[in-house]
């Protein structure tokens, strides 16, 4: 699962991740890691976000709209979500918790 912390992780690059570029497929890596933004089995809607070894698979490719969104390349019509304690993917709508800047 991938939990929200404060930006004080250690190693210094926990928290730290590539800029994308709007709509490009691109995966959501921690630097100097092979972890990547992984929505697991392919989920659907409701389905937690985690932190797994890149594979290219499309659940681990995302693109940013201009409404500042994330969309997993599985599943377009679904946004990354911010549900709280954990990030998730979820149905788009216009709400700030579905709102990311870099």
């Amino acid at each position: 699962m991938a939990n929200y912390r404060t930006c004080e992780g250690k190693p210094a690059n926990a928290q730290k991740f590539k800029k994308p570029n709007r709509y490009a497929k691109w995966a959501i890596k921690v630097l100097d890691s092979n972890l990547c933004l992984d929505v697991p089995a392919f989920g659907g809607h409701g389905t937690t976000v985690q932190l797994y070894e890149c594979n290219g698979q499309s659940n681990q490719n995302w693109y940013y709209d201009d409404k500042k969104r994330l969309h997993p390349m599985h599943a377009p019509h679904l946004c990354l979500d911010n549900a709280g304690m954990y990030a998730m993917v979820w149905n788009c709508h216009d709400g700030n918790n579905q709102k990311w800047k870099f």
